[in-house]
């Protein structure tokens, strides 16, 4: 598993296999029950899932992380959550 460094996704044609590992990660993501991770994004740019979203602790961002590694049809996540504390 990699992380990679964040750049732009871009759109293109979802095939049946992206649909069903991005409702995967987005079934992984529930299940850690933090309430902030169910608004995550996520979409595939090549073998790269890429997390999109805000929630309040860097914490939460390293939990959606770690819910996704190592999961198979993910080789590499790019986490471009924001950490934005309630002001």
């Amino acid at each position: 598993m990699q992380v990679v460094a964040q750049s732009e996704p871009t759109a293109y044609y979802r095939d049946r296999a992206t649909e069903a590992v991005l409702a995967a990660a987005h079934r992984l993501l529930h299940a850690t029950g933090h309430y902030a991770l169910r608004a995550i994004a996520c979409e595939m740019e090549g073998d790269t899932l890429i997390m999109v979203g805000k929630v309040q602790t860097f914490y939460q961002k390293q939990l959606a992380q770690a819910a996704l590694l190592n999961q198979p049809g993910i080789p590499a996540i790019s986490n471009r959550i924001h950490v934005a504390a309630r002001g």
